[in-house]
């Protein structure tokens, strides 16, 4: 017996529609179909090929006799529709089901791939890749450099089909040809039993695939459904056209796959359209559109470039590609050897720059594809393990590999930024004009532009000093915008913590000017001296940036609310925690005086100026680029 058999429920649990691996990939069906489609023929590749994996797009126009099963289908609908009756979604979905099939032609999308293995194991009833896509939930047989893990990315197709229904051709290496229908539908009653919601096309003992000549004929299924030369493929009935499909099947091959297609590893046709390595950079030009041509087209300019690094744990387990140039994203493309890209990762840094890494060391592609959801569009450490302590070692080698790219982005920031670095709306962050007397002992660095001042918010609080953390201005304008979790921009106000005691209160000591170098006097401006100062006690403003990264040098301008006298503190922020700042040397730049630096990063105290800009050089004894936290000390 051939046919649609749907096996009977046995008072098990009930099925509606909503399968969850279905939904999975509605949120953009046909961008979902092309992903996890050409993985999988990716990860299937002959490796005895001598040519590259090639998938195919196709649609159809079926004569609906010729849909294999049609007239039981449309009882199951109708079936269904009688069951699920009083829930509104579900008699909408069989009444658009009831009318399209019964139409004279159907769309039906064919995707068909070759230089591949075909599904291995159809003769078989529990193992192999024919079970592991046909007749499993869940399961992946793949090695761990293959694409998917997790076995949820063959319900893409059933989300993109008004008929959540699927037929699977195959002919493996070895030369055997099988053929079987897939149905994710609901529980419907059948014989006055209820019956499970998926239900298989093919010979009804034990829903085996059909495999010989005999039984295609015999099942009535026309030969287009016949596969006759090695590899698979699928057909979906019902598909769902949308306005452009085609376009957006390209763009999302050029988007994910421009790594394995420039490699020779992968050509993929949809309609008329080859995309190869002969014609990829034109069609990057051609078919993407303006919002993704800003990420798909730089990502693949750096990667043209030569390779700038090839070894995070060991030599040659990773790859990492970077372009630096005006307009360019901040992010990296991140791939893992299977030459489909995972996700577009944000680096701050303070010169545009685009990039590509790849994983391909085989250890660090199965710790990554540990990390990756269902949809394998990023990293997530605790997806590693359910063990606390495993995914706090997952975090951290996760953590190393990022910084590690984050280093090679200072590297080339300093060899970059030996030229003018312009950054545009950077005016508004630099707090007062440069002249050219600056830094008279290294003049020729730095940048030069005209600034304006922020709006600044004095908050006050109790047992704390003065703090900010401020982003390097020269990346705040672009990297603060577009990361919401990192400090405020533009704009927006900076706020500064206060210290015990109101701004402006008079203090009360008898500290006088002098040679001791406790109030300032031989530091700052001399203005001190003789006569009873204030404490500074809060500052109307603060801000800190690097203004010769080969140098190390960073200036500082802070405005108290009052004339008098502190020290300030200077300390590196990181992701989770802060340290102090190897500070070699201070001094104020209008008068070149020297501030004296204690250990810890504090340097004073010195004099400061109320309701005016006093600027402060910093110099670190390393050229490493540093975020940096300011703590006023009153005393």
């Amino acid at each position: 017996m051939y046919g649609w058999k749907f096996p009977l429920l046995n008072h098990g649990q009930i099925i509606g529609l909503n399968d969850s691996g279905v939904e999975t990939f509605r949120n953009d069906l046909i961008d979902s179909l092309a992903r996890e489609i050409i993985q999988n023929s990716c990860d299937a590749r002959d490796e005895q090929a001598e040519h590259p994996v090639e998938v195919h797009f196709e649609l159809l126009s079926l004569p609906t006799e010729k849909l294999p099963g049609r007239d039981r289908l449309i009882q199951v609908f109708q079936s269904a529709r009688l069951v699920w009756a009083h829930l509104p979604d579900s008699c909408k979905f069989f009444d658009h089901a009831l009318d399209l099939i019964q139409r004279p032609e159907i769309p039906m999308l064919k995707i068909s791939d070759y230089q591949t293995t075909g599904l291995t194991g159809a003769r078989e009833e529990i193992f192999g890749s024919w079970n592991a896509l046909v007749k499993s939930s869940g399961v992946s047989d793949k090695p761990s450099q293959a694409g998917g893990s997790f076995g949820i990315g063959k319900n893409a197709p059933f989300a993109c089909t008004r008929f959540r229904t699927i037929y699977y051709g195959t002919k493996d290496t070895d030369g055997v040809t099988a053929f079987q229908g897939v149905a994710k539908l609901v529980s419907h009653e059948e014989e006055g039993e209820l019956t499970q919601g998926t239900g298989f096309f093919g010979r009804s003992e034990r829903n085996l695939p059909l495999l010989e000549e005999i039984h295609f004929a015999e099942a009535g299924v026309d030969p287009l459904f016949t596969r006759t030369q090695t590899g698979t493929d699928i057909f979906i009935p019902g598909f769902q056209i949308e306005l452009g499909w085609e376009v957006r099947i390209i763009r999302s091959v050029l988007e994910h796959f421009f790594v394995s297609i420039k490699e020779g590893r992968l050509v993929v046709c949809v309609g008329s359209t080859k995309i190869d390595t002969q014609n990829l950079e034109m069609l990057l030009h051609q078919h993407v559109d303006e919002e993704n041509s800003m990420l798909v087209s730089s990502y693949y300019q750096a990667y043209k470039t030569p390779v700038l690094a090839t070894g995070f744990e060991e030599p040659g387990d990773v790859e990492l590609y970077l372009l630096s140039g005006k307009e360019l994203p901040k992010r990296i493309a991140m791939f893992r050897s299977t030459g489909m890209k995972i996700q577009d990762k944000r680096f701050n840094a303070i010169m545009p720059f685009s990039g590509v890494f790849i994983a391909k060391g085989k250890g660090l592609n199965e710790f990554l594809r540990k990390l990756e959801p269902p949809n394998h569009q990023s990293w997530e450490w605790s997806r590693f393990s359910l063990d606390t302590k495993e995914q706090n070692q997952a975090k951290k080698r996760l953590e190393r590999m990022y910084n590690w790219i984050k280093n090679h982005l200072r590297q080339m920031e300093a060899q970059e930024e030996t030229q003018t670095l312009e950054v545009e709306g950077m005016s508004q962050f630099l707090p007062d004009n440069h002249d050219e007397s600056f830094l008279t002992e290294r003049q020729g660095d730095g940048m030069r532009t005209v600034p304006t001042d922020i709006s600044v918010r004095t908050v006050r609080r109790q047992a704390h000093g003065v703090q900010i953390a401020k982003e390097e201005v020269s990346a705040a304008q672009e990297d603060l915008i577009e990361d919401k979790e990192q400090s405020k921009d533009n704009g927006q106000e900076i706020e500064v913590t206060g210290g015990t005691g109101p701004s402006g209160e008079q203090d009360d000591s008898d500290e006088k000017g002098g040679n001791d170098g406790q109030d300032g006097s031989n530091q700052g401006s001399g203005e001190t001296s003789g006569r009873k100062v204030r404490k500074i006690k809060s500052l109307k403003k603060v801000v800190v940036f690097c203004v010769n990264p080969m140098e190390g040098i960073y200036q500082l301008i802070v405005m108290p609310d009052v004339d008098g006298v502190a020290s300030l503190s200077i300390s590196v922020v990181g992701e989770d925690s802060k340290g102090h700042v190897p500070v070699l040397e201070a001094k104020i730049k209008e008068t070149g005086d020297a501030i004296a630096v204690a250990p810890k990063g504090k340097i004073g105290p010195f004099w400061m100026k109320s309701n005016q800009n006093n600027t402060l050089l910093i110099r670190m004894n390393n050229s490493t680029r540093y975020r940096l936290e300011v703590t006023l000390h009153a005393n």
